[in-house]
């Protein structure tokens, strides 16, 4: 299950480029409506694969509104940055720029939630710094 889930990762955000690039070459929509209609069809999707597994579970109003804040601040807002982004920049310098994001989420996670950053920055050395970086980790 694990090689599954690591390869489901690997292969949607791996191609996350096909999808920006793609909806910017149809240039017809702005870019906050597709990272709207984007992130619906993965919700919708997430939804149905949970129902299936039977993982879906009650959350209260509170949560909802927790997701939702949480969900808009760690993709949405971030998204539509990247798509404005990527109609200055090169598809490769985005890519390094937006894996940053989870550095940050643990910088964060550490502020807020007091989270050891230990393992995290192991792992971001040896994912920013290549074959290099895994021999510093």
């Amino acid at each position: 299950m694990n090689l599954f889930l690591y390869l489901s990762v690997v292969l949607i955000w791996g191609t996350t480029w096909i999808a920006i690039y793609a909806q910017q070459s149809v240039g017809t929509s702005a870019v906050t409506v597709a990272v709207f209609w984007r992130f619906l069809l993965a919700s919708v999707v997430m939804l149905m694969l949970l129902k299936a597994v039977k993982r879906l579970h009650r959350l209260s109003l509170h949560n909802h509104l927790f997701y939702l804040l949480q969900g808009g601040c760690v993709f949405g807002f971030n998204f539509v940055c990247f798509y404005y982004a990527s109609g200055y920049i090169s598809s490769g310098l985005e890519s390094v720029i937006f894996s940053m994001a989870v550095m940050y989420n643990a910088i964060n996670s550490w502020i807020f939630f007091g989270q050891a950053l230990r393992r995290v920055c192991s792992g971001s050395a040896a994912g920013y710094g290549g074959d290099r970086g895994a021999v510093l980790a």
